[in-house]
């Protein structure tokens, strides 16, 4: 999704997910899949629990979002595939591109500009 990421963004993002107790996502379609199947059979169980745990947070707070002031809800399920036994391809990538934007527009991003701003201030 953020495929132009400087070195230091694409070390924070994985900081971050990493912390977050998720496989970190640079390439959406393939990472999680080729790490997930070198992994033991209980590891991969617990990172992918964690990985629904904190899609399932997000899409719930974008309905919110979307919902907010209006008369006639909005459902988001068809776009992530949400209460779908087996969601299609593209709703897992929109799961995995909405978790990593929301690493980097909330993690990634403050961490940057809390790094100018201290770098900004000690050379005046």
């Amino acid at each position: 999704m953020y495929p132009k990421m400087k070195e230091t963004e694409r070390a924070i993002l994985v900081t971050a997910m990493f912390n977050a107790g998720i496989i970190p996502i640079e390439e959406t379609p393939h990472d999680m899949t080729r790490v997930l199947s070198q992994l033991p059979i209980e590891d991969a169980r617990k990172l992918k629990r964690k990985f629904r745990k904190v899609w399932r947070k997000l899409a719930k707070a974008e309905q919110l979002k979307q919902n907010q002031g209006k008369s006639k809800k909005v459902q988001i399920g068809s776009q992530y595939g949400k209460n779908k036994l087996n969601p299609s391809r593209r709703e897992r990538l929109e799961r995995k591109r909405l978790v990593q934007a929301h690493f980097y527009n909330d993690v990634v991003k403050p961490a940057l500009a809390q790094a100018s701003k201290t770098t900004l201030g000690t050379e005046g």
